[in-house]
């Protein structure tokens, strides 16, 4: 028996197996698609699932938590266990903007916003200042209601998706209890 032509083809052959497990995914246990449908809501936030859907990343299994107190409500969404999504509720004292919410929490999501400063976003999320004329709550006629998208996987996302979805997002919002909407 020939050792080196025994070793050379034992060699091919598991170089031949590498490339075909490789080319097939078979040796990934990452999903290349997404195998859950995408939330309708948002913190009780009706969005489309065609806004949310560009910005979820690809997996088997969606699970939403929420949590929050007075004066928030937080949203965090889980494909397959990992966090990748937040959306928050909020309301802040006085003439807060997006860039000063930003700065106190979430560094890296602002890089676009407007003039006034009510909305601002990037691929990372964003922040825009909800409407809310008739707040449940008196008080809070002098406070600002603000409705945040955070992205916290590494998924590179178009900036003009998430800036429809942040828009959408505020406007739902407006209808919240929180402004006196539904309940």
């Amino acid at each position: 028996m020939n050792l080196t032509r025994t070793t050379s083809t034992y060699t091919t052959l598991a170089a031949a197996v590498a490339i075909t497990l490789t080319l097939s995914g078979c040796g990934s246990n990452a999903p290349k698609k997404k195998e859950y449908a995408a939330p309708q809501q948002l913190c009780g936030v009706a969005v489309t699932k065609d806004l949310v859907e560009p910005i979820l990343p690809p997996g088997k299994k969606i699970e939403m938590k929420e949590s929050g107190n007075v004066g928030s409500v937080e949203c965090e969404v889980f494909i397959d266990g990992k966090p990748v999504m937040e959306a928050r509720l909020e309301w802040f004292q006085g003439d807060q903007t997006v860039v000063g919410i930003s700065r106190s929490e979430w560094k890296s999501i602002i890089e676009d916003t407007n003039a006034d400063q009510t909305f601002g976003y990037s691929d990372r999320g964003g922040s825009i200042l909800v409407k809310c004329p008739n707040p449940s709550l008196a008080h809070r006629k002098s406070m600002r209601f603000f409705g945040t998208i955070v992205l916290y996987d590494e998924m590179k996302r178009n900036k003009s998706d998430v800036k429809a979805l942040v828009t959408a997002y505020g406007k739902e919002a407006s209808k919240a209890e929180e402004c006196g909407g539904r309940k």
